[in-house]
């Protein structure tokens, strides 16, 4: 089939030019080709190319690339169904929650009280392909000014410094 043939050609092409934005148009093009999976050496240069693409963006290990692609920006959200990440989200709200009175927050307008709790009843995760790539951009800036050259590393922070 000549679009497999084309996706297939277009994969190995942005393999070895590295470039991220042609990677990405590439996998995204091979995606969208029927008959994917069918094409062997097709379907093995489109998992080699998301391995690439997953790497050099800098993604978190749990996002599904390949689902993601099917977007176009790279862009999904899905609710979070986990019962312990939920319950992680309820400690981090219950955990964080300080029960602070100012004179404009002493009622929230309609005379009933400000909630002294939360109740996590629901967690969406949102994956942004463009997003992390800002946030993962001015992070490593962030970790090259705080480690000059010759002098002692302050970033990112341990494991154990995080204690």
């Amino acid at each position: 089939n000549s679009d497999q043939a084309e996706a297939y050609e277009a994969l190995q092409k942005a393999i070895a030019s590295s470039d991220l934005a042609e990677l990405k148009a590439s996998v995204i093009a091979a995606k969208l080709v029927p008959d994917l999976k069918s094409h062997e050496d097709l379907c093995k240069e489109f998992t080699r190319a998301l391995k690439i693409l997953k790497e050099k963006a800098h993604l978190p290990p749990g996002w599904d690339l390949e689902d993601l692609i099917g977007t176009e920006k790279l862009f999904k959200k899905a609710p979070v169904k986990d019962a312990g990440a939920l319950k992680l989200f309820q400690h981090l709200m219950t955990s964080t929650h300080l029960k602070r009175w100012t004179r404009d927050r002493a009622t929230r307008g309609d005379g009933e009280k400000i909630a002294d709790h939360f109740e996590v009843t629901r967690v969406t995760e949102i994956m942004n392909q463009e997003s992390w790539e800002n946030y993962d951009k001015r992070r490593t800036e962030i970790v090259r000014d705080c480690n000059p050259p010759g002098m002692p590393s302050y970033a990112p922070l341990s494991a154990d410094q995080w204690k």
